[in-house]
């Protein structure tokens, strides 16, 4: 073994010059390179996500007051339809949906915030200060979303829970003359409604470098969205505790009543009678109360022009005009049918032999519909309503701005902005009832195995109710018209504002 160190640290030595000397060369040649290079570079601009990434993180940092902010890159990752569905990705922020689709948005829990667009009050299209819905507002409008959830002395008042800023894209975003151009084509297809209402956009910008030295830059950006969707549902308001005895007396059409606790004796519920809540159940039966069957059809259309002028000086001071227009218009309708189970009395107007009860005391299905010693007794209501709800909201804005350096310490900030929001409904409400008081039907119904109950109108009759009996809901002779309401109205709002800010 001692033969053989000498030839390793030999080796060790070579290694160790060789590789001194590739290090050295490396080094010079990267130093040329470097030189050379450095020669004809003023600047590096780095740009894409991680450009965005940090940006928004700067801004939190270097901001005076709690925020949040989403940048474009971030936006476009995200399969968001409207800037409603953008925003929720905001600590503090919830959302309200309509079809599955966002359209309003709270902050903490409270709605009335403060909506601006490029620091200029979002005009609404009714009597709010701002708008209600955002589902109008496509995502890929904006270069940036903030929430200024602690406002500073310097932002304008208005919001309770917070300022939502939306800051679209400005032409000259990017340095440099030359122009960019982005669009989109979609086809949104509804399964339930099995339509397919076509979109897209168009955003377009261009930068010009003057003689002068100043910039001079426009975008546009055209937008048009639409949806036909149908939401079906069966809604249950409620179940509600009722009693099997009245005064005293098992009624006949129970069959001698239902011992639930099995003690011998029917009895009533027990409650306190400062609260009115139920403490004790006893022979009580929990039976349904109002059921309804909608249908709802959404046909909604939304179009949005914007366009932007910016002027910036060779002296730094930034003219920046906006002009947008976006108009929304709703033609949607609604159909219910609804089975008022709330007035009847389960002593006199459910058939005990047609009761099926769980072990919570509950009759999950059942017929109401009495019968008498006399003959036929009353059933229970059945109504069709039905409503059209057309609405155009159109909002038109204009904002001239200035920013200009005054000296090093001093910043000063004007806009003059105009937006005018109008609305038109024409709304019309209309409900039908199955003939009259004395011709209620009886009903069957079964909540059982199912999330769609089985709601089943009969004509009255004392013989076994079935397919003989059963009423053709679909046969207008048998409706009876009972209210007919229309709402026209029209809305207009102006806002005029002039700031000034110095800090």
């Amino acid at each position: 073994m001692d033969s053989n160190r000498p030839n390793v640290t030999v080796f060790k030595i070579f290694s160790a010059i060789v590789a001194s000397a590739l290090l050295a060369s490396t080094s010079a040649n990267i130093f040329a390179q470097e030189s050379a290079d450095n020669e004809g570079i003023d600047e590096i601009i780095v740009t894409g996500i991680r450009a965005s990434l940090q940006d928004a993180i700067n801004k939190k940092r270097n901001a005076e007051d709690i925020r949040d902010v989403i940048n474009a890159e971030d936006i476009g990752k995200l399969p968001d339809q409207n800037v409603a569905d953008a925003l929720q990705r905001i600590t503090g922020i919830q959302i309200g949906r309509s079809f599955g689709e966002g359209n309003e948005v709270s902050v903490r829990g409270i709605a009335a915030n403060r909506i601006e667009l490029n620091g200029q009050t979002q005009v609404g299209t009714g009597a709010s200060r701002s708008i209600s819905e955002f589902s109008g507002l496509p995502a890929e409008m904006f270069s940036s979303l903030e929430v200024i959830k602690t406002p500073s002395a310097k932002e304008t008042e208005g919001g309770l829970g917070a300022i939502i800023r939306l800051n679209t894209r400005k032409p000259l975003d990017q340095r440099g003359a030359g122009s960019y151009t982005n669009a989109k084509i979609e086809n949104m297809y509804a399964d339930r409604s099995d339509n397919s209402i076509p979109g897209g956009s168009i955003y377009h910008t261009q930068r010009w470098n003057l003689d002068s030295g100043a910039r001079f830059g426009m975008n546009v950006n055209v937008t048009r969205t639409g949806r036909m969707a149908r939401q079906d549902y069966a809604l249950l308001k409620g179940w509600q505790a009722q009693n099997q005895l009245k005064g005293g007396n098992c009624p006949a059409n129970l069959n001698g009543c239902y011992d639930q606790d099995g003690n011998g004796v029917i009895e009533d519920f027990d409650f306190d009678p400062e609260t009115g809540q139920i403490t004790d159940l006893n022979d009580a039966l929990f039976v349904p109360m109002q059921t309804a069957f909608a249908a709802n059809l959404q046909d909604r259309a939304n179009t949005s022009f914007r366009s932007t002028l910016q002027y910036q000086t060779e002296d730094g001071s930034d003219w920046v005009l906006d002009m947008s227009r976006a108009k929304a218009e709703r033609r949607d309708q609604r159909y219910q049918y609804t089975t008022s189970f709330n007035s009847r009395q389960l002593n006199r107007d459910y058939r005990g032999d047609d009761l099926v009860i769980t072990a919570d005391q509950t009759a999950i299905a059942g017929t109401v519909g009495a019968l008498k010693g006399t003959g036929v007794d009353r059933g229970t209501g059945l109504n069709i309503q039905a409503s059209r709800a057309p609405y155009d909201g159109t909002t038109t804005t204009f904002a001239l701005s200035n920013d200009r350096q005054l000296s090093d310490r001093l910043t000063m900030y004007s806009q003059l902005a105009y937006g005018k929001g109008e609305q038109m409904n024409d709304q019309i409400y209309a409900t039908a009832v199955h003939g009259v008081f004395q011709q209620l039907p009886f009903v069957q119904y079964d909540f059982r195995g199912t999330d769609v109950p089985s709601i089943i109108p009969n004509q009255r009759s004392t013989v076994a109710l079935g397919e003989g009996t059963r009423v053709d809901f679909m046969d207008p002779r048998i409706h009876k018209p009972v209210s007919y309401t229309h709402l026209r109205a029209h809305e207009t709002r102006h806002d005029l504002v002039c700031r000034l800010l110095l800090e």
